[in-house]
């Protein structure tokens, strides 16, 4: 992925749950074994004030990008937990990916002046005035108020045919940011691509395009990857938004997807790892789309399986690999070869419906990862621990 690679997760509908607790438990020091050590978590930061937050997708400016699926939005915050942006025109928001790219772009700048002609008849004609009023007598009166009234005219005539006004512009190239982000929306079949913003293109032939996209992961390249998840099926489409690869299948056997949810690039490795949800799996996959292994959830200390069912996953910066299950409310962590890191909502062999409830999405930047609790309407961000 870009620098700092994006997560998303499917949502489950219909789930309700309440919050009562104000931390969450982690287990840390795994070291590739099932023994632990438990550690408490602390979110490090929160951002409230959503309805339903579900996906999650850093930027490299760390802007968080969320998708508030109550309000049919994406609301954008900066680093300091404001709100700076939103993406609207959506219907059911599902996935959200962002990219940012330095551009070029030419700015003119246009000032105008106002020449008029001098002041020096005017005065000349004042002063006429003036001596004419002094000298006295009706005649001298009368003949500086004609005088007056020629002058005035001619004075007007003069400024009138000396007025003029000159536009200078000048163009220079400046250096600029661009935001593109793209999100996927259930109700119409479409992923949307905006500017700064502002809704600017879509995918393909517009709605109708995906049976149900879902997860969104996009690379430095410009490529967008989008799962399908009623199509079991995973694509790629290029900077001009043109699709250039697909692949999956309907099924359970090795390089068969059922119901995807998301998908996340390891752009150095180049392998696509999607979340099979129905499979209770990790499908890995190449950069062309062959099939390369699967990674099955990790024990746990109690001996289960630390994940059941992936809603989401993504990778950070340092190779560690997020899986988030909503239904056994935790956000596992690992390596990308499967090994368990650590595990945030669960502690002594029981998950434990703590700081997040029924969390959907985690997005990391490599030293903080942030988890959405769709059920709490707020994002909490962690330490990662290793």
């Amino acid at each position: 992925m870009a620098t700092r690679l994006l997560v998303s997760a499917w949502i489950l509908a219909g789930a309700a749950l309440s919050a009562t607790a104000a931390h969450a438990m982690g287990l840390g020091g795994f070291g590739g074994g099932t023994s632990a050590t438990p550690t408490q978590r602390t979110p490090v930061d929160r951002i409230g004030g959503l309805r339903r937050p579900t996906r999650l997708a850093l930027a490299d400016s760390g802007d968080l990008y969320v998708v508030d699926a109550g309000r049919g939005i994406v609301a954008v915050f900066d680093a300091l937990g404001q709100r700076v942006g939103t993406l609207g025109g959506l219907d059911q928001p599902r996935g959200v990916a962002v990219l940012e790219e330095a551009t070029t772009r030419t700015v003119t700048t246009c000032t105008t002046t106002a020449d008029t002609c001098s002041d020096d008849e005017d005065e000349d004609s004042d002063g006429g005035w003036g001596h004419g009023r002094s000298g006295g007598g009706h005649h001298g009166r009368g003949r500086d108020s004609d005088d007056d009234s020629d002058d005035d005219s001619d004075d007007d005539s003069d400024a009138d045919s000396c007025s003029t006004t000159t536009e200078t512009c000048t163009t220079t190239t400046v250096t600029a940011t661009v935001a593109r982000a793209w999100v996927s929306d259930a109700s119409d079949g479409a992923v949307y691509v905006y500017e700064d913003g502002e809704q600017v293109d879509v995918l393909g032939s517009g709605p109708g395009e995906f049976a149900s996209p879902n997860g969104l992961d996009v690379t430095s390249d410009g490529t967008v990857w989008v799962v399908d998840s009623a199509a079991d099926e995973v694509s790629a489409w290029d900077a001009s938004g043109a699709r250039t690869l697909s692949f999956g299948a309907s099924g359970s056997g090795d390089g068969e997807l059922d119901f995807p949810t998301d998908v996340a690039v390891d752009e150095t490795a180049g392998e696509v790892y999607v979340a099979d949800f129905k499979n209770d799996r990790v499908a890995v996959f190449d950069t062309g789309g062959t099939w390369l292994r699967n990674l099955d959830p990790p024990v746990n200390d109690a001996g289960d399986p630390a994940f059941l069912q992936p809603a989401g996953i993504g990778l950070d910066p340092d190779g560690l690999l997020y899986v988030v299950d909503n239904a056994l409310m935790a956000v596992v962590i690992m390596d990308t070869s499967g090994n368990l890191v650590d595990i945030l909502g669960y502690d002594a062999g029981t998950y434990w419906t703590g700081d997040v409830i029924v969390p959907v999405d985690a997005a990391s930047d490599g030293a903080t990862f942030w988890v959405s609790s769709s059920k709490q309407g707020r994002v909490h961000a962690y330490e990662v621990t290793r």
